[in-house]
């Protein structure tokens, strides 16, 4: 036993050894792989046992495969991926928009005269010169109203800047599209390394629970998709620990910052969130005065603190008249991604007054600075929006000594202004708020 044993330990000390040349060589190898960390074999302690010879201790073997890596660096190198490509695209976009502008200085030195500053600025075909062209040929023409050739050159220079603003238009439009065409494929390259880090998640997650070291191969891998993934958006990373262990399971947990520091959930256990560049609400005016008529479209953007970010009109509808009244669209702020409070009467995040905000199935409105926690059925506080408005209004003509009956939740337009009911209203009890 004793020969076999010597045996053993050798044999466990040479596979050792080996699997040490092995990564040797692997890093070798990659040593010009940016996505590559350096590796190297743990060795595992012997374990102790009673022999006729007293204590020994088993052969010296290997304990799994660790990275040279840090978390700290890794999350640099993401940053510094995001910042680089996010200037990259600046300028590309200022310089599509200098292209498309007709804009460049032409400068030839610093040594020009003043005569000469003109043709030395500005470049021969945009819009700048086309401006300056403009306004130095009404100068010319206040100097001597009935010269015919400067009143020719005018005409002249108003055709030149017309077609300078047509030209910019079109291009600004062109270069629109381009940058929507961009977005969606970018929106798409994000969804697939999503994708792609789940997978390696789910590979880490499955190598490391046999607690035979890490699963260097996936883990590089994932780094170099959180890079890629850096270059499109801002995320943050944390380690997503076990309920049944307590320990870390393999899995990184992606998220994003939302408004008033939330966590917007981009990549957990369950898997990769999907991202969309829909950018915004598409609303259509009901009804138009003809029924033969066709709707009014419109696309606006609402940010989650209900700023409006832009308004577009797709179609204009045909046969509307406001003569009998207005129309009236609400744009609300978009709904949560994950509404964190869902089936919950506290407030998840404290507002302030007069704040917007859709929760647990419904958009309210706080009718004073309010407090995480605060119950929503709060009517003191919080204003339950009944009904989106969407189209044509009726402007009511009450007056303070009207005795018509508002039930609660009813909207009423009056005066240019907007009321919603908190509670039934008569010709004595009266809570209308704007």
């Amino acid at each position: 036993m004793g020969l076999l044993g010597e045996i053993s330990k050798s044999s466990e000390a040479l596979r050792y050894h080996s699997r040490t040349a092995e990564v040797a060589g692997q890093n070798l190898a990659h040593v010009n792989d940016e996505s590559y960390a350096r590796q190297r074999v743990l060795a595992k302690e012997g374990v102790m046992y009673t022999s006729a010879g007293g204590l020994l201790t088993s052969g010296l073997s290997a304990g799994g495969v660790d990275h040279a890596r840090n978390d700290i660096l890794d999350s640099r190198v993401i940053n510094e991926k995001g910042d680089s490509n996010s200037l990259a695209a600046q300028q590309e976009i200022l310089q599509i928009l200098q292209s498309a502008l007709g804009e460049k200085i032409t400068r030839q030195g610093v040594n020009v005269g003043l005569d000469d500053l003109h043709e030395s600025d500005l470049a021969p075909g945009s819009l700048t010169r086309a401006m300056n062209d403009f306004f130095n040929s009404f100068q010319e023409l206040s100097a001597s109203p009935y010269e015919p050739t400067i009143k020719q050159e005018l005409f002249h220079k108003i055709e030149t800047l017309t077609k300078r603003f047509n030209e910019a238009g079109i291009s600004l439009e062109n270069l629109e599209s381009d940058i929507s065409e961009i977005i969606q494929r970018s929106v798409a390259e994000i969804n697939s390394i999503l994708s792609q880090i789940h997978e390696a998640n789910t590979q880490v997650r499955r190598f490391e629970l046999l607690d035979q070291g890490k699963a260097t191969m996936y883990r590089d891998q994932r780094q170099k998709l959180f890079e890629q993934l850096g270059g499109y958006i801002n995320f943050t990373k944390e380690n997503d620990i076990s309920e049944a262990t307590g320990k870390e399971s393999g899995f990184v947990n992606l998220f994003l910052d939302g408004a008033n520091g939330q966590k917007v959930t981009l990549l957990d256990s369950a898997g990769p969130q999907q991202i969309s560049n829909d950018w915004g609400k598409e609303i259509s005016l009901q009804p138009p005065v003809d029924v033969n008529g066709t709707p009014a479209k419109v696309l606006a953007k609402v940010d989650s603190n209900g700023q409006l970010g832009r308004l577009e009109v797709l179609d204009g509808g045909s046969m509307y008249d406001d003569t009998d009244g207005p129309f009236i669209v609400s744009l609300l702020p978009p709904k949560p991604i994950n509404d964190v409070a869902e089936n919950n009467n506290t407030l998840a995040i404290a507002k302030s007054k007069g704040d917007v905000f859709f929760q647990s199935g419904a958009y309210y409105q706080a009718l004073a600075d309010t407090i995480k926690g605060d119950t929503l059925n709060d009517e003191t506080k919080f204003l339950a929006i009944s009904d989106p408005l969407n189209g044509v209004v009726s402007e009511t003509k009450r007056t303070f000594s009207d005795v018509d009956f508002i039930e609660k939740g009813q909207q009423v337009y009056y005066e240019g202004k907007l009321y919603q009911a908190t509670t039934d209203v008569g010709a004595v009890l009266r809570k209308l708020v704007v």
